[in-house]
């Protein structure tokens, strides 16, 4: 039996340490060496991190229907989004009411009951300057689920012609050129480009404007069905090794323009971020996907994830991030914005270290506290075949 890497819940875990890092807000001229500044490294792209969890989810969501774990029934349908459902919306709930009661016991006034309104409707959105953000990057859920109820509609109606390579490419080219030209257009209604509530608003957290991320994830699926020959290891060791450089260098990219842009470390908004680091973090991310789920039945059975496994192969430690991902996720802004001030001091750097100890340290803790109090016993009750009920 093999110690494999779970490649894509890797992903996941180092894409929430990136969210994580530039919420901490690092300083500048943090690491000197003899004169070179290298702070940039710090400057983790959260925007990227969020676009590479939804090429994710466009992926693992459209391989429920391709690899028939959910028919396209109604039964089948239902099914896929009652389990979304429990996956979501328990420790969802949780969080907004336990963050309402002890982090923000103002939110609960009417003035807030808009906020409330889009946070349970999954049309919550970012920036309300009137509103309490109880915690912002729920956002990206909200988006997330909005996709969720779509995807059976579109397996239904994409399977039937994306049989060719061809119209694989065909499609997922049509629809970033369609969504590029859905944001050159809204950016030239509205004034974004210097205003980073209206950013926020109507470039950064819709479905519209991230729908051909979710979309290139969707169509690894029948890209990989498409591959009708096997392709030799070396091959796939030579992609799994390029998709993994490509990443590396893409984040370096990123977070060296980010730093030195003069942007600092809220959602940073240039053209260059909508409409070349969007896709490319798309496409890299589809290109990492398929490079490691390639023919991955002919690895045989892997290692459970256990102490043992993870010292005999330490990478494997990035899936323990990845299981507990969506606990910290929603766990340590609060954290980072509610203890953040019980220490402070003029040297930027330990303010950073002391804010990245206790969001690592604090969201993780919550994070297992609820994996298995919350998590794990909802998804006992998924159900996947069509004849299966609750």
């Amino acid at each position: 039996m093999q110690n494999r890497v779970d490649a894509l819940l890797s992903l996941r875990g180092v894409a929430c340490l990136m969210v994580v890092f530039i919420h901490c807000s690092p300083p500048r001229e943090f690491l000197l060496c003899q004169g070179y500044d290298f702070s940039w490294i710090l400057f983790a792209p959260g925007g990227v991190a969020v676009w590479i969890f939804f090429t994710l989810s466009g992926y693992l969501m459209g391989k429920g229907f391709y690899t028939e774990r959910y028919k396209t029934d109604k039964q089948g349908i239902f099914n896929f989004w009652q389990n979304r459902a429990l996956r979501i919306l328990p420790l969802y709930i949780f969080v907004i009411v336990v963050l309402s009661v002890f982090a923000y016991p103002d939110a609960l006034r009417p003035k807030n009951w808009e906020q409330y309104a889009r946070l349970f409707t999954f049309t919550y959105r970012l920036l309300n300057s009137d509103l309490i953000d109880i915690d912002a990057p729920l956002w990206s859920l909200s988006t997330e689920v909005q996709f969720y109820l779509m995807v059976p509609f579109i397996y239904v109606f994409t399977h039937p012609f994306l049989k060719k390579l061809s119209d694989i490419l065909l499609f997922a080219v049509a629809i970033i050129s369609a969504v590029f030209g859905l944001k050159l257009w809204v950016s030239y209604q509205h004034e974004i480009r210097t205003n980073l509530i209206l950013a926020v608003k109507y470039w950064y957290t819709p479905l519209a404007t991230n729908v051909d991320i979710f979309i290139c994830g969707f169509l690894i699926n029948p890209l990989l069905k498409s591959i009708r020959y096997k392709v030799p290891l070396r091959q796939q060791k030579l992609m799994k090794i390029a998709s993994v450089v490509l990443l590396v260098i893409f984040y370096c990219t990123s977070a060296y323009y980010f730093y030195h842009t003069n942007l600092g470390v809220s959602v940073n908004f240039t053209k260059t971020t909508v409409f070349l680091f969007q896709p490319l973090t798309a496409l890299l991310t589809s290109f990492f996907v398929f490079a490691f789920e390639l023919q991955l039945d002919k690895h045989g059975k892997n290692q459970k994830l256990l102490p043992t496994s993870i010292k005999n192969n330490p990478i494997r430690a990035l899936e323990v991030i990845g299981n507990l991902s969506f606990g910290i996720y929603v766990w340590h802004l609060p954290i980072i914005l509610r203890l953040s001030p019980l220490y402070t001091s003029a040297a930027l750097w330990k303010m950073y270290c002391f804010r990245l100890v206790i969001a690592l340290t604090f969201s993780t803790a919550l994070a297992i506290t609820t994996y298995y109090l919350i998590e794990v016993p909802f998804a006992k009750y998924k159900a996947y075949k069509t004849n299966l009920t609750n």
